[in-house]
């Protein structure tokens, strides 16, 4: 699946989403992070980390630039993240 249709999909159902009671989204597999960028700019007041595990995702995602939005290079099944 390319990158386009991913976003594509998601957006899709991204608007069913109520994130405003959640604090911290936490988004394993952003890819370039189009659709965390999208969450956190209708979001502000959530924090979204975005990970991947592919490092030239996330120079491609270091496009989206928001306050609430940090993009980290991370393998999933290393991380720990405690809320």
């Amino acid at each position: 699946m390319q990158i386009k249709h991913v976003y594509e999909w998601g957006n899709q159902f991204s608007h069913k989403f109520d994130l405003s009671s959640f604090r911290n989204i936490l988004d394993v597999g952003c890819r370039q992070g189009a659709l965390c960028a999208k969450l956190a700019r209708q979001y502000p007041q959530q924090h979204f980390i975005a990970i991947d595990n592919l490092p030239s995702e996330i120079e491609k995602a270091q496009q989206y630039q928001f306050a609430n939005l940090q993009f980290k290079t991370e393998d999933a099944l290393t991380l720990n993240y405690i809320d």
